[in-house]
């Protein structure tokens, strides 16, 4: 019984001691941020009812998948 607890006792502490480790340090490079990209598939110059259409056609294909 007295070697299970020191084992939990000592696993526990090179748990915390490694979660605060991994924490604590600090990433080389500053994140960036992403930046929206348009993909530039349908033309601008829809109108209203063609953009519906597709829609309504992309989500019959969604069904049928």
């Amino acid at each position: 019984m007295q070697l299970n607890k020191k084992f939990m006792v000592t696993a526990a502490l090179m748990a915390g001691m490694t979660f605060i480790g991994l924490t604590s340090m600090q990433q080389s490079q500053p994140h960036e941020e992403m930046k929206a990209v348009n993909l530039k598939v349908l033309p601008k110059n829809l109108t209203h009812e063609q953009l519906e259409g597709i829609a309504d056609e992309w989500a019959l294909v969604r069904r049928a998948l």
